[in-house]
């Protein structure tokens, strides 16, 4: 079922090089985005993409020059106006190739350094000083690791957390998806981020809005708990899981089948 209702949404994509491993890993994240975007109504829905880690938008949004800016392409909806690339190679165009968010979104290459927090304070801000007045607000945050930045909060993980608490309170629904990140762990200068492992998954589930708890041991109930927390076994589950954590925003539930 298509999203309906005005929606003005920020997609955050974990471009760190550990995404490098598996190797379809990046490519299947943009992918993703695209099937997102052919998922949504551009007359309705307006998307921004931010990544991690910033880019110098000075030397294009997909160099791996550093740079400050999270935020690589703003509020768009322009992503269906000519309709000229097919990015599922299904024998049908999707998508318009020269909007800057389509083809940023295809261009975007590895950085090191994943800092979880400033992206979503940067996403939540942007929202909420230049999104539509009236119109819902979401973040869709996407990571396979562990927050290690920024150095001048040395407690990453729980800056995370804290970023994700403060979007929340500005009215923007939060939405996490963790991709290959059973076992991993996230630790913090003042010592664990919490006790008893796995916690990168537990940090995901706390920034994310209605948590419910982490289940990523079990996919299965996870993705079906309710809540916006998203775990996706394999990088080739990513575009199903990008458009169930869509479509909650619309009905409360994910009205696609997601995997196990």
């Amino acid at each position: 079922s298509p999203l309906t209702g005005p929606l003005d949404l920020m997609v955050i994509i974990d471009r760190t090089t550990s995404m490098r491993t598996p190797p379809d890993a990046l490519p299947n994240a943009k992918s993703a985005v695209l099937a997102l975007l052919d998922y949504l109504n551009p007359s309705q829905q307006s998307v921004g993409l931010a990544a991690i880690n910033a880019g110098n938008l000075s030397n294009g949004a997909c160099s791996d020059v550093g740079g400050s800016n999270w935020v690589l392409v703003g509020l768009s909806d322009d992503y269906k106006d000519t309709l000229n690339y097919d990015f599922d190679l299904d024998g049908t165009n999707d998508l318009d190739s020269t909007s800057s968010l389509v083809s940023t979104t295809r261009c975007l290459d590895y950085i090191t350094g994943t800092d979880l927090g400033n992206p979503v304070r940067a996403a939540a801000n942007y929202l909420t000083t230049g999104g539509r007045p009236g119109v819902k607000k979401a973040i869709i945050l996407l990571s396979d690791g562990q927050a290690v930045k920024p150095d001048a909060q040395p407690n990453h993980c729980q800056y995370a957390e804290d970023m994700a608490a403060v979007a929340k309170a500005q009215g923007v629904e939060m939405f996490t998806i963790g991709f290959g990140i059973a076992g991993k762990d996230c630790e913090d200068a003042s010592g664990a981020y919490v006790s008893g492992g796995d916690s990168v998954s537990q940090l995901l589930a706390r920034m994310a809005s209605g948590g419910a708890g982490d289940q990523c041991s079990n996919p299965a109930v996870e993705n079906s708990d309710g809540d916006n927390f998203f775990c996706a076994p394999k990088s080739s589950d990513l575009s199903s899981v990008f458009i169930a954590a869509a479509s909650q925003l619309s009905s409360g539930s994910a009205l696609v089948q997601l995997p196990g």
